[in-house]
């Protein structure tokens, strides 16, 4: 899944019809005189993170005039929050609410279809509230082929314990986040607190957005939008990631990666569970590795891009790459992008070992291209993948035990 920041996850509900607080992002301190006159105080000032629970992280604060709304910025923007860079701030003019309700969308892939989530009880601690006021939640199954009447809603939150009128205004908008839902082919929608409000109309105060990435061919805008890694990783992407998740959207093939915390060799393994079989067997070596790679028919240029990439990363210490044996595709383009890449990396491949294990079509080419790489072992199939692995971490320890590294 791709998250979507907060003010564009409102302006996508906004759009079908749901009311948003009124907000402006502030990305530097010039701005603030600007942006508070737009907005008025008093006003919540949020990191424009794709988490939720941003008061529990410390992450808001309600601001009453433009010296408490500068404080704000100073202590938000630049800082990370549970794994999350604020590069800006969302100023939003505080609503006055009613009531808090808690609403929303998720597809659940078991039953292939989404579920609406929809409680009395909504803001902070709503987990805690549905285990102590389950009559208070209701969950609806919801056949997203279909339009789903304004009325079911409405009678969906009666049952939860809202008025007649209330329920009314809470229907109108769970059919209109609906709207969203669907036509952004999301996979989470979640809006908390929806507000009741005074004036009788209900305004979506707090909101987060998960796409479907599978989908974002479909939706060019909402692939400018996201940020990649929110969902999938739970943590900020790195540039590396982000890079390769944007030639994803590119063009043909596709490729999965991700950099993992404290690791330190490069495992770029592919194919039929290869990739997750090989992370458990060099860590069952006591190797740590420091990528995640599976790919269906990358092109040229995001092999450049992951090869470049990966030998750019701090720390890492060698190099493994290969597959299950390859039938569909010729081999020796695949290791040529990577040779190039060894070549300009200018390493000393006497203390960064480079292990490949690739089978297939043009593996006597690609043996001859990689010969080119000194000290780099090539096994095709006449080795297990285990021989391979257990090859390239017995590299890295040696290398590891003659120059005195813990």
């Amino acid at each position: 899944m791709a998250a979507l920041l907060e003010d564009k996850t409102k302006e996508l509900l906004e759009r079908h019809g749901l009311r948003v607080p009124k907000g402006v992002v502030i990305h530097h301190a010039e701005e603030i005189p600007q942006c508070a006159a737009e907005v008025a105080f008093p006003a919540v000032a949020k990191a424009l993170i794709p988490i939720g629970k941003k008061g529990k992280a410390g992450a808001v604060r309600i601001v009453h005039d433009e010296a408490e709304l500068r404080a704000a910025f100073e202590a938000i923007v630049g800082r990370e929050f549970r794994g999350f860079h604020a590069g800006a701030l969302l100023l939003e003019r505080k609503e006055q609410i009613a009531d808090e309700l808690f609403l929303s969308f998720n597809f659940d892939s078991v039953l292939r279809s989404a579920v609406a989530m929809l409680g009395r009880l909504g803001g902070v601690d709503v987990e805690e509230a549905a285990a102590a006021n389950p009559e208070a939640f209701a969950h609806i199954p919801i056949d997203l082929a279909l339009e789903q009447p304004v009325a079911s809603f409405a009678e969906a939150w009666r049952s939860v314990g809202l008025s007649a009128e209330k329920a009314e205004v809470a229907g109108r908008a769970t059919e209109q986040a609906l709207q969203a839902f669907r036509t952004y082919e999301a996979r989470v929608l979640e809006i908390n607190p929806l507000s009741l409000d005074a004036d009788g109309g209900a305004t979506a105060i707090g909101t987060l957005m998960d796409i479907d990435d599978d989908a974002l061919f479909r939706q060019p805008e909402l692939a400018q939008w996201i940020e990649y890694g929110a969902s999938r990783f739970g943590r900020q992407a790195t540039p590396l990631e982000r890079r390769l998740f944007a030639l994803n959207l590119e063009g043909a093939g596709s490729m999965r990666f991700m950099e993992l915390e404290g690791g330190n060799l490069g495992c770029l393994l592919s194919g039929g569970g290869c990739s997750l079989w090989s992370a458990d067997h060099i860590i069952d070596r006591g190797g740590k590795p420091a990528t995640y790679y599976d790919a269906t028919t990358p092109n040229e240029t995001m092999l450049r891009a992951l090869f470049e990439g990966v030998l750019q990363i701090p720390g890492l210490r060698g190099l493994v790459f290969g597959s299950n044996i390859i039938n569909l595709a010729r081999i020796e383009s695949r290791v040529r992008i990577l040779v190039e890449a060894l070549e300009a990396s200018q390493l000393d491949f006497e203390r960064f070992p480079v292990v490949l294990r690739m089978a297939g079509p043009g593996e006597e080419e690609a043996r001859r291209t990689a010969s080119r790489v000194p000290h780099l072992e090539y096994y095709g199939d006449e080795v297990t993948l285990e021989y391979a692995l257990d090859r390239f971490v017995d590299r890295v320890k040696d290398v590891e035990a003659r120059e005195g590294v813990a």
